[in-house]
């Protein structure tokens, strides 16, 4: 904080009077007056910089915009201290069919302060219109924010820009004449090169309820004279305590149809959340504007105004309700002299549509409306979705896919524009990356309100993989040996990307990452380290990119390698005799079947389940009157009879010459 001294010096410079500023209770000019025939002109810029070099005759292109004119005709432009309608103009203008022209006039920069004033005629007495540009270009303070919470400190940013270069400058809060608070003013600063200055004020001391005014002054050393006589370089922005509610406008139609310049539209705006006193109603339509007065809004902040603004091609008009409070020009506080406005404008947005929507009932479809899963190794693959749409409103729209942000753990959800014609129409492809297993949204927004919506499934079935025999389909008995065998795994029906093979996961696994091609299979080989008797689990599995699994499957390593065999006791025997099969090294627990390749049991198999150690003992029967001579008995499984080849045992069926005493003889 600055001593009292300098903090009062601040006051009185704020208190100076500046010029151009409107009377208290009157609103600017309008720039286009689109529902009379007064004549005006607006200038771009409104302001000029003074000459900072005196001896010379700068200039400035200054554009002139007029409105109100009679079509066809051809307006005389003139700038100086006085307008002379037999003076030489510095430019003239044809009108066009509507009443509106635009010319460029060169300005001679003043070598101090003033006004500059500009007249825009019609010829023979005609119509015409005038202004005043102000020079130099008023400097400008933005703070941020613009309101805040009463009775509690604060912070504020100051922006100051269009000030003398290099130059002290004080940046504060103006307070009441009958505040009894300290002043609220900063320590002496400096602008940098191009007038500008930065600056954050912080502690703030608390403030009751109210408008209040942030300001900055430039005035040290010879500003100091100069603030004494006249001073251009103040500025300063309202700061409002407690913040408002923010206001809102809606219109009635909020569309209508594509027209020519001359047919008018009829709209009605109704505003909420505004402050007694005058508005304006600006149609903007990017780069042309019309503007209408609100004369007056109420004591309740609610207004109710029509419009008929120019029909226009189609797109979106931006229709725009501002309320400023300008400063008198004398005002017993003295923010005439520094304050564009009393208090923060009052502005309000809404968008009028050309054309309107489609009254058809709009829908969506997707095609494939759904995909694999996004596996480790697959990351970067991108789906490809058609989407298309009906009955939409025209103009650019986004289509967003994991609208709802299923899979925002791993991806965020991705925004696609896309630009609809006239008939509503929508017919476009998106890129979205893969996702993890779950259901997707698909949203048609339009300045980010939903329109349309539908879902993309991951993935479209369950994927149903299978292990191919491994090779060897055994391994040999070798409890802890590293590397014992080398074993090859191949799989199919699985998902592109990687896919974990792992021997033995419930026990001392052995792992290995292996690649999924497009078809969906792979082959791998790796080696294993050596396992006691028994039966090995060996496992392909494949998880999404949020670590779900999408696909599993398993096949069984036998440990050690069996080689089964059959033995006949005796190895021959009359019919009607029953000889003792003993098996050997089968799959331990398995059930087996024993089947003669010929005789009256041949389609007949017997079947033994072997014991934990692959071992079986059975006896097995040769009918009466079967026939003599030798025959094979083969070894099988119940669902493949020749699940064992090459397991056999010869045995001769010879005639008797006695039988078993519980077998009749034939």
């Amino acid at each position: 904080m600055l001593r009292r001294s300098t903090a009062i010096l601040l006051l009185a410079v704020l208190a100076l009077t500046t010029p151009g500023l409107v009377a208290p209770g009157t609103l600017a000019p309008v720039a286009l007056a689109a529902t009379s025939g007064v004549p005006g002109i607006v200038a771009q810029p409104a302001c000029v910089p003074v000459d900072d070099t005196p001896h010379t005759t700068d200039t400035q292109d200054v554009v002139i915009d007029g409105h109100g004119f009679e079509p066809g005709s051809t307006v005389s432009l003139y700038v100086g201290e006085s307008f002379d309608r037999g003076q030489t103009p510095v430019a003239e203008a044809r009108v066009d069919g509507v009443g509106r022209f635009r010319v460029t006039v060169p300005v001679t920069l003043p070598i101090e302060p003033t006004e500059i004033p500009v007249a825009a005629s019609s010829p023979n007495d005609g119509p015409s219109a005038s202004l005043s540009l102000r020079a130099p270009c008023p400097p400008t303070l933005v703070v941020t924010p613009t309101c805040t919470a009463p009775d509690a400190p604060f912070d504020l940013d100051f922006a100051a820009d269009g000030f003398l270069p290099d130059t002290e400058i004080y940046v504060g809060v103006v307070l009441p004449d009958d505040s009894d608070q300290p002043p609220i003013v900063s320590d002496a600063l400096t602008t940098d090169g191009r007038g500008r200055l930065r600056y954050r004020m912080e502690d703030i001391p608390a403030l009751p309820a109210g408008v209040y005014q942030a300001a900055a002054v430039q005035g040290a050393g010879d500003m100091a004279r100069i603030a004494a006589s006249r001073n251009p370089y103040i500025a300063a922005t309202p700061i409002e305590l407690p913040c408002p509610e923010p206001p809102r406008i809606a219109l009635t139609p909020d569309c209508g149809p594509a027209g020519r310049p001359q047919d008018r539209y009829d709209v009605t705006i109704q505003g909420v959340g505004f402050l007694y006193g005058p508005a304006t109603v600006t149609w903007d339509v990017g780069g042309s504007e019309e503007e209408f007065p609100i004369r007056l809004v109420g004591d309740d902040g609610v207004f109710q105004v029509r419009i008929d603004p120019w029909q226009r091609p189609r797109g979106r008009i931006t229709v725009r309700v501002t309320q400023r409070y300008p400063v008198g020009r004398d005002t017993p506080s003295g923010f005439g002299a520094y304050a564009n406005e009393l208090r923060p404008p009052r502005i309000a947005e809404a968008v009028f549509r050309i054309p309107c929507r489609p009254t058809a009932t709009p829908s969506i479809s997707v095609d494939p409306d759904c995909d694999p899963p996004a596996i480790p190794g697959d990351t970067d693959r991108r789906m490809r979705i058609r989407v298309r749409a009906t009955a939409l409103p025209p103009g650019m729209l986004t289509v967003v896919f994991d609208a709802e942000a299923a899979a925002a753990d791993v991806l965020d959800p991705e925004r696609f524009e896309v630009e609809v014609g006239e008939d509503g129409q929508l017919s476009t492809t998106i890129r979205p990356y893969a996702r993890p297993v779950g259901e997707y949204r698909v949203v048609i927004e339009s300045d980010g309100s939903p329109l349309l919506a539908a879902t993309v499934r991951v993935p479209c079935t369950d994927a149903a993989p299978a292990l191919r025999p491994l090779q060897p389909a055994c391994g040999p008995l070798a409890p802890g040996q590293p590397d014992a065998f080398e074993l090859r795994v191949r799989g199919r029906d699985f998902y592109p990307g990687f896919v974990e093979v792992v021997v033995d996961p419930r026990g001392q696994p052995d792992a290995q990452t292996a690649t999924v091609g497009a078809d969906g299979t792979f082959d791998t080989t790796l080696s294993v380290t050596g396992r006691d008797r028994g039966e090995v689990q060996v496992l392909g599995r494949q998880r999404d990119t949020r670590g779900t699994v999408v696909a599993r499957a398993t096949r069984v390593l036998v440990i050690p390698c069996l080689e089964p065999t059959i033995v006949i006791e005796p190895r021959t025997g009359p019919p009607g005799y029953a000889a003792v099969v003993r098996g050997t090294d089968f799959p331990p627990n398995s059930v087996v079947t024993l089947t003669w390749d010929r005789g009256l049991t041949a389609k007949r198999p017997a079947e033994v389940t072997a014991d934990a150690q692959g071992s079986f003992r059975i006896g097995i029967y040769v009918l009466p009157r079967d026939l003599d001579g030798r025959r094979v008995l083969t070894a099988g499984t119940p669902a493949d009879p020749s699940a064992f080849p090459g397991v056999t045992a010869d045995y001769l069926v010879v005639p008797g010459t006695g039988q078993p005493p519980h077998v009749p003889m034939r």
